[in-house]
């Protein structure tokens, strides 16, 4: 029963009350300093003091927190003090005591090397996300270590101009004795927990941070509108890695669609890095570039940047990560995806051209973007493919008054209107008569997305040389046949494919990217394939 005076406070404020009390009045709790008197101590006192108790068995939360908090000032002092990149192997704190600093080594994935680093952050407020997973609590310090684009990096194309931010743990492991105390930044995604005595501790980590630093949808503002209506000034674009390449982990490459960017992926790369069993195994990298192109231009251009990923990371082909990379694409994104898994022969050839290409009378620049975007050879170390509401067979949107004005909106590259303007001065015999019934070719990506576009009869007519998976966005939560339904911009009958091994269907707008859902997904399609792997 409760006290009569008590009886007059609501029951949420009562529970509370009683909550405060029962905490404060636990046994662990006396051998924790006040807090008034902690304070005032030094951070090290503070944590050598919980850690202790950790270890005898006595790890109250209470104890936790006041660890945590004390090892996030004691790092956070440090790394203002002096970037970590410049950290030795011991550092003399403020009062007096001397900290070792686990450095790591290239044999070893478990610990970051503090040189990686130019900042250490703490989270300062929340951040919503649907997945559960991205922040965890437990022993040590969640951080974002941050670091900084530098362009003077051999690799530096590969890098977003914000730099790569890492999930960080900070612990500071106490000895016996005088024996000074050591402190690991640990990859949580590498140790889900560490012994402290005879318990074992949970480690704590942040995920959500670094990924919501990097893919920002601020950062990407003008990916949206320049990238689609004056794509020749759209700089920002190549394939960009979430951390330093790693060999042994597989690359999970993420393409966005139309009047998009990179940011839309922030759900799925979270869910994939806080999967305890994925993250240590995969990278997510992401591939941004202007949305104004044509379709097979986009796609050549996914292509290099591939190549330049791998002549640069494993330009012997024995990395096992990269060799079964899986690749997933959004929308248009989808399309640019399926290209990168065909043999073209002369299937996209002959989307221009009736002839063969050595019967075609140009050379140069015009000759070689052609044969570029047109004639190429699926890319071997591409495993798996991903399309999340892609128009296989094209939008009709493309075709409505919206799409004509977007279209005409659209400003072509130079070079595209001199490869347009070139291929216009051949026999009119040597050209394919459905691109010639196309508004200037086609040209441009809304234009390619046109049921009547000629790329469609390419892309259907060649067979992809690995798995696919959908994600289809169906009936939008509606009544009626799933064949019939539509995501409000592609059809259900434009995002099935017979031979996908395996099909989700999401009731949702054709954003259904950003949603849990959809995350969940492919966590699923990338945990089946690295299964596939063993």
């Amino acid at each position: 029963m409760f006290p009569v005076r008590m009886m007059f406070f609501p029951r949420s404020l009562r529970l509370v009350v009683l909550s405060f009390l029962a905490v404060c009045s636990a046994p662990s709790c006396s051998h924790l300093a006040r807090r008034s008197e902690a304070d005032k101590r030094p951070p090290m006192a503070r944590a050598e003091e919980a850690w202790r108790l950790i270890a005898a068995g006595k790890g109250t939360p209470s104890a936790v927190m006041q660890y945590d908090n004390a090892v996030t000032e004691v790092v956070l002092d440090l790394a203002d003090k002096q970037s970590p990149d410049h950290w030795t192997g011991s550092m003399v704190l403020a009062d007096g005591r001397t900290l070792k600093i686990d450095h790591g080594s290239a044999a070893r994935h478990d610990v970051w090397p503090p040189k990686l680093f130019d900042h250490l952050r703490k989270r300062l407020k929340a951040h919503p996300t649907p997945i559960s997973t991205a922040i965890k609590p437990g022993l040590g310090a969640a951080l974002d270590g941050v670091r900084e684009h530098d362009s003077r990096d051999v690799n530096a194309r590969f890098v977003y101009s914000k730099g790569q931010h890492l999930p960080v743990t900070a612990v500071i492991e106490f000895g016996k004795g005088a024996t000074p105390a050591m402190l690991r930044l640990y990859d949580p995604r590498e140790v889900l927990s560490i012994k402290v005595g005879g318990e074992s501790m949970t480690l704590a980590a942040d995920f959500v941070l670094p990924v919501q630093e990097v893919l920002d949808k601020r950062c990407f503002l003008n990916a949206m509108v320049q990238g689609l209506f004056r794509p020749e000034r759209f700089s920002n674009q190549g394939l960009y890695l979430q951390e330093p390449y790693r060999p042994d982990k597989v690359p999970v490459v993420f393409v966005h669609g139309l009047m998009s960017d990179p940011h839309i992926w922030e759900n799925s790369v979270l869910a994939l890095m806080a999967d305890p069993e994925i993250g240590r195994r995969v990278q997510c990298w992401c591939f941004m570039y202007p949305t104004g192109l044509p379709v097979a231009n986009s796609a050549g251009r996914l292509r290099k940047g591939m190549e330049d990923a791998r002549m640069t990371f494993n330009p012997r082909d024995t990395d096992a990560g990269f060799n079964h990379t899986v690749m997933i694409g959004h929308s248009m994104g989808g399309l640019l995806t399926r290209m990168q898994v065909q043999d073209s022969e002369e299937a996209y050839w002959r989307t221009w051209f009736r002839v063969p290409p050595s019967k075609i009378p140009l050379d140069g620049e015009v000759s070689k973007q052609l044969r570029e975007a047109l004639l190429f050879k699926a890319n071997p170390h591409i495993k798996d493919v991903v399309f999340v509401a892609t128009p296989h067979r094209g939008s009709k949107l493309a075709d409505s008054w919206i799409g004509r004005m977007g279209a005409r909106l659209i400003r072509a590259p130079q070079q595209i209107v001199q490869l347009a303007t070139s291929v216009a001065t051949l026999d009119v015999e040597m050209l394919a008569p459905e691109r010639l019934s196309l508004s200037s070719f086609g040209i441009n990506s809304v234009s390619s997305l046109s049921p009547r576009h000629p790329l469609f009869q390419a892309l259907n007519s060649r067979p992809m040389t690995v798995p696919c998976h959908s994600i289809i966005i169906g009936n939008m939560g509606g009544r009626g046949l799933l064949l019939d339904s539509s995501d409000g911009i592609v059809p259900y009958s434009s995002s099935h494919l017979d031979e996908a091994v395996s099909e989700k269907i999401i009731p949702y707008r054709h954003s259904c990217v950003k949603q849990k859902e959809c995350a969940e997904e492919v966590t699923r399609i990338v945990r089946e394939h690295l299964h596939g792997r063993n």
